[in-house]
């Protein structure tokens, strides 16, 4: 079973992710972020801009903020096929 790894940008914890469960995959980490994995034509067009560890303040519908990393692309297995791994992190003073 061929696996990669996902890095929370939150905290540096390391999770592993199965090739096989791609498009399933998401992860909640110990420090509260939550990853998942998103293909390139879901990703926004501009998203995927960043240097992956830059991390934006975003509110959501509710008016929670939302901490939300770059997506981190991560090659698959043929040219020109990349997925990428999101993460997003409730801010604590507004939970």
């Amino acid at each position: 079973m061929e696996t990669l790894i996902a890095s929370c940008p939150f905290c540096g914890k390391r999770h592993l992710i199965e090739i096989e469960d791609l498009d399933t995959w998401h992860a909640q980490c110990e420090c509260g972020a939550r990853g998942f994995i998103e293909d390139d034509s879901e990703v926004a067009e501009n998203a995927h801009e960043g240097v992956g560890f830059t991390v934006h303040e975003a509110p959501n519908p509710s008016g929670t903020i939302v901490h939300i990393a770059d997506p981190l692309p991560i090659f698959v297995d043929t040219p020109g096929s990349w997925m990428y791994v999101c993460w997003f992190k409730y801010d604590p003073r507004y939970m």
